[in-house]
């Protein structure tokens, strides 16, 4: 993807008033339509032509790699902010009632029926893996995978969101340093108060991101940091290697009876149930890693 393209596009969306993250969705939305399209070379000419509108409409409407309606919703709202067109706030204004009720029906699927989970029974789950690490005394194998299922459970529950650490991607804790610092890790800061996320899915866009560390993990952290022989990732299986994304996933699964996306769209479910204030979704999506219309497309459920 040329590097000028997505220049172009960037400058021309960043009149807009749209977050930083949402550009860079909108970006990368719109340089693989004009890769697909085929007019790289001139893209805002094409984009800004009322003339061919029709035309990139069902180009998105019949291409393959656009079927997802969330993504195409994505496509459209890029396109009216960049060429300020009507039709495609239209086109918006048609997809939202739809994805808004596939929603609602994905909720409502038999395999779902029962399994309703507030997020206070999601923290009360945690806390009972927190109060089984510290009633185990010594420091055998059983403390070890205590302390690592608290880790877990914690940092991916939404329970010490009121301290600023909502659940994030698992992919993110899965390459978290427990020592040392790089560049081309997630590690802590030094002291270990704060974790400091250097690769994410938007580090492109937004960079380097840091979240505080929940104080009732201190003692997990203690614990598998004096682990000999030191262990080199923040979260690892019992043959002493990093968790693979499925382990991890299942262990998830085991722990709360969900996947890691449903966890996350549980807690942003449940924080937008009193309908919080834009700014304060937009702070959450970004402490959570991911852009504001990602969360209220993908993964907030009305």
């Amino acid at each position: 993807m040329s590097v000028d393209l997505i220049k172009q596009i960037r400058e021309a969306l960043s009149n807009s008033d749209i977050n930083i993250s949402t550009i860079g969705t909108y970006v990368s939305a719109l340089a693989n339509l004009c890769r697909r399209m085929n007019v790289a070379s001139s893209p805002l000419t094409c984009f800004r032509d009322r003339d061919n509108c029709d035309l990139i409409i069902r180009f998105i409407k019949t291409h393959p790699a656009y079927q997802h309606l969330g993504y195409r919703n994505i496509l459209y709202s890029a396109l009216y902010k960049i060429s300020n067109f009507p039709i495609y706030a239209e086109q918006v204004a048609v997809l939202r009632p739809i994805i808004h009720n596939n929603a609602l029906t994905q909720q409502q699927l038999p395999s779902r029926q029962g399994k309703e989970i507030t997020q206070e029974q999601i923290a009360s789950i945690h806390h009972k893996h927190l109060a089984r690490f510290h009633s185990i005394t010594g420091n055998g194998i059983e403390k070890t995978h205590a302390a690592t299922d608290a880790m877990i459970s914690g940092l991916m529950s939404g329970a010490y969101a009121n301290q600023g650490c909502p659940p994030r991607r698992l992919l993110e804790y899965m390459e978290f340093l427990l020592h040392t610092s790089s560049p081309t890790h997630n590690h802590f800061t030094e002291g270990g108060k704060s974790m400091q996320f250097n690769i994410h899915k938007n580090s492109k866009w937004t960079g380097t991101e840091i979240l505080p560390f929940p104080e009732d993990l201190n003692g997990p952290l203690e614990f598998l940091r004096n682990i000999r022989p030191k262990r080199v990732y923040l979260l690892q299986n019992q043959k002493h290697e990093k968790f693979t994304k499925g382990a991890l996933s299942n262990k998830l699964t085991r722990m709360f009876g969900f996947s890691v996306d449903m966890l996350r769209s549980l807690f942003i479910t449940d924080k937008n149930k009193d309908a919080i204030p834009l700014l304060e979704n937009m702070k959450l999506a970004k402490a959570m890693g991911h852009s504001l219309r990602t969360q209220q497309v993908n993964y907030l459920k009305k």
